[in-house]
């Protein structure tokens, strides 16, 4: 579970280091940092998956490094899709 969640966030900060949109790239990286304490926060004594969430947090706005208009929820799907078939990561193991 460990290795999932470490390549998806060298997946995310690697794709936001590139990112030239209406943010910049600074800004989205510590936005989904911050993202990432406050969800483990938020998830103290809940009985969550935690792979799943903190993924999700890190993928939750990727899709801006193609577009920052609302289709960055579809690109960020598509992405995220295909980073997780590339990986070998089923949604079982999420």
């Amino acid at each position: 579970m460990q290795e999932i969640l470490e390549k998806t966030r060298k997946f995310v900060l690697d794709a936001y280091s590139n990112y030239s949109g209406k943010f910049n790239s600074a800004f989205m990286i510590a936005i989904t940092e911050e993202s990432i304490v406050l969800a483990n926060k938020i998830a103290i004594g809940k009985r969550l998956n935690m792979t799943a969430l903190l993924s999700g947090v890190y993928l939750h706005d990727v899709g801006r490094v193609i577009t920052d208009e609302d289709a960055h929820t579809e690109e960020g799907r598509k992405m995220s899709e295909k980073f997780f078939e590339e990986n070998g990561f089923s949604e079982d193991e999420t």
